[in-house]
């Protein structure tokens, strides 16, 4: 039975109880109160015990220094065990509360699969967790999911493992410990100016419009399709919206061709969209944006250059978005800089840089007109 005693030189009581291996151990419990220190050394013993009968596992390991923890400060203090999943759903919140409503869901939907996948271990704590949960995890997406997709997958898990780190519920992020399989994958494609062309000669009323500020601007269709007259500013030529992916404000100068086709169409009621009859739809489903635009594409005369996936969905080489990539690559075929690209297309890779420069609207403006005219 572990008993304590006093050394005469230290002011701490010691412990002596069995080790691990069965001989007698004396180790300073660090307490000037008795009390206090039998009952660090019968936790001590109790977990040598377990070691010695080949059973101590780290819940074990946890639960009997957390009594002891829990009794020498009568029950003030505790070792943190929150189950894993409630952490996660906690860390979510938090995330929710910093990150735009599109963000927020990436990680909600990431988080709930691998709670999901965990099973009856996503109620174990948080230190239960291993780089095989995570590996094992990582290896069935990618049974489904792009590589791409599993990247950002495991990105979304190591912040959260990492935040928990920082706050030493763990000991280790078990994230940092797995790796995703690069695959190479197909790439969006931009159009050609020629194939742009074609897309505003086979479009009509509002999808001409949509097609038009897409390829001048860069923005996304759930931003051009949302885009209202009380936005457009047409003495400046420039249009500020909030993007809805990133939540950042943007500022962009019209192009010409542009800013002439709106000027042609402008309505009277500013809190009126600039294209009504695309405006509130949805990109996905059989009658969505995204089938619209792939109509338009074949009435043009281009393929979409489809290849089946791993999800069961098909990727499209050209698509709506590949608009964006047309912005950008024609900007940087015409020699405009990638600092003045990633600011008109509002990219927030370089969030951090753009606040601590301040581009010139006119220098802005003049980049977009290298575009040349398409109408």
């Amino acid at each position: 039975m572990a008993c304590v005693w006093k050394h005469p030189k230290s002011r701490y009581w010691y412990a002596q109880f069995g080790g691990e291996e069965g001989k007698v151990v004396n180790r300073s419990t660090k307490e000037t109160d008795r009390r206090k220190a039998q009952q660090i050394a019968d936790g001590w013993e109790h977990a040598c015990r377990l070691a010695r009968q080949g059973v101590l596992t780290t819940d074990k390991a946890r639960a009997v220094v957390s009594e002891i923890l829990e009794r020498i400060t009568d029950g003030a203090e505790t070792i943190r065990s929150e189950p894993t999943d409630a952490y996660l759903r906690r860390w979510l919140a938090g995330k929710g509360a910093k990150n735009s409503e599109a963000t927020a869901e990436r990680y909600r939907s990431t988080v709930e699969k691998f709670i999901t996948h965990l099973g009856a271990r996503a109620s174990r704590p948080l230190t239960a967790i291993r780089v095989a949960d995570l590996d094992s995890f990582v290896t069935a997406r990618a049974k489904l999911r792009s590589t791409k997709t599993v990247s950002v997958d495991l990105k979304t898990l190591a912040a959260a493992f990492a935040s928990a780190y920082r706050q030493g519920l763990i000991s280790r992020n078990p994230a940092l410990g797995v790796e995703v399989a690069k695959v190479k994958s197909k790439e969006r494609l931009p159009f050609t100016v020629e194939q742009v062309r074609a897309l505003l000669a086979s479009a009509s009323g509002d999808w001409k419009t949509c097609i038009l500020v897409a390829y001048t601007t860069g923005a996304r269709l759930s931003d051009v399709v949302g885009m209202r007259w009380a936005d457009l500013d047409m003495a400046k030529g420039v249009w500020t919206y909030v993007q809805g992916k990133t939540d950042e404000k943007t500022v962009t100068p019209l192009h010409p061709d542009l800013h002439a086709h709106l000027e042609r169409i402008a309505g009277d009621e500013p809190a009126e969209f600039v294209m009504p009859s695309l405006a509130g739809q949805g990109t996905g489903g059989c009658n969505g944006l995204s089938i619209q635009f792939s109509k338009i594409m074949r009435a043009a005369g281009i393929a979409q250059d489809r290849e089946d996936q791993k999800s069961g969905r098909t990727f499209a080489a050209l698509s709506f978005h590949s608009l964006r990539h047309s912005f950008e690559s024609h900007l940087a075929n015409a020699g405009v800089s990638a600092e003045i690209r990633r600011e008109l297309a509002g990219r927030s890779d370089e969030a951090v840089q753009r606040g601590y420069t301040h581009l010139d609207t006119e220098a802005m403006r003049q980049a977009v007109t290298k575009l040349g005219s398409v109408l």
